[in-house]
């Protein structure tokens, strides 16, 4: 080839010149061909791996790997339309984890995981199915007002307190293990129990919770005593609410009696001294080892309702 191009009247520089060129366009024409530039949102430049779910009764963690530091989603639901998404996790990564919440016990879910890379390639996993575990925890519930053996008169506030794992449906009172009023269908439970309607003499009190999934509990009985014949003593107000052992409290109410007669006044079960006692008022005074709780009078081995008395130090 030099001895061609010498031929043809160039210089020996301009022919190694012309030669280096020549070999150049033979290399990129051959060794070099096949590279592709990279373009915008292309699958084929970021690939999903290793895509797994775990699901327990309402919840489920979705993991997968990426070719490339990239972000996270996942779209999710009951049908292949899915419905619902994670919000996009910024954080650029190989190794990817999220959690899905608020799901539905039982069923069977679609979803495909989604990831974005900082070149803007995008990748999505096919479709894939987990289901959530069936509920088959019941409900926790008690009594928690009136307590046991308390004599009850008029009309007295039932309550009750119930947890579950996934949610509380409904909480039914029962006397007698007859349902008493409407189901209660959000907290607080509570039940404004007439007692009039109900014989003088014991009676018994549950609570029955129900969770979303239908199953139920009971809790503890509770046994009462009603008493609407000779009406018992009721508590209004105290005066003050608060104060240190030894200081003077007045006790205003209902039938507390004309004297105190074996009549009691106690604060969070500690027998106060009494030195006033009427049908109307009552003054006495913090007995000392008392601590923060109810104040009760007892009239006639009636117990009233019970009323906070903050003790202070």
């Amino acid at each position: 080839m030099m001895d061609l191009l010498s031929a043809a009247g160039l210089s020996r520089r301009q022919t190694a010149i012309l030669c280096l060129l020549l070999v150049s366009l033979a290399l990129l024409g051959n060794g070099c061909s096949g590279l592709v530039a990279g373009s915008s949102n292309n699958p084929a430049l970021l690939s999903i791996l290793n895509v797994t779910a775990t699901a327990s009764v309402t919840t489920a963690q979705v993991n997968w790997q990426t070719s490339a530091a990239a972000n996270s989603s996942v779209e999710y639901g009951t049908s292949t339309s899915y419905g619902s998404s994670t919000t996009v996790d910024g954080m650029m990564v190989i190794s990817h984890q999220e959690n899905l919440t608020g799901l539905k016990t039982g069923l069977v879910y679609h979803y495909r995981v989604h990831s974005v890379d900082v070149s803007n390639n995008a990748a999505v996993s096919t479709d894939a199915t987990f289901t959530t575990a069936a509920d088959t925890t019941a409900p926790t519930v008690s009594i928690t007002s009136p307590l046991a053996n308390a004599t009850l008169s008029g009309t007295v506030a039932l309550t009750a307190t119930a947890t579950d794992n996934v949610a509380v449906a409904s909480v039914q009172f029962k006397v007698d293990s007859a349902s008493t009023g409407p189901a209660i269908t959000a907290t607080p439970f509570n039940y404004s129990l007439n007692t009039t309607a109900l014989s003088d003499g014991n009676h018994v009190l549950t609570a029955v919770a129900t969770d979303t999934s239908g199953n139920a509990a009971t809790s503890a009985s509770v046994l009462v005593k009603v008493n609407n014949t000779t009406p018992g003593p009721g508590i209004t107000s105290l005066n003050p609410t608060a104060g240190l052992v030894g200081a003077a409290v007045t006790v205003t109410g209902t039938n507390f009696g004309s004297s105190q007669g074996t009549s009691t006044v106690n604060f969070n079960g500690t027998t106060a001294t009494v030195t006033s006692w009427s049908a109307t008022s009552i003054v006495t005074s913090v007995p000392s080892g008392a601590t923060t709780g109810n104040v009760v009078v007892t009239v006639g081995g009636v117990a009233s309702n019970g009323v906070s008395f903050t003790v202070t130090t």
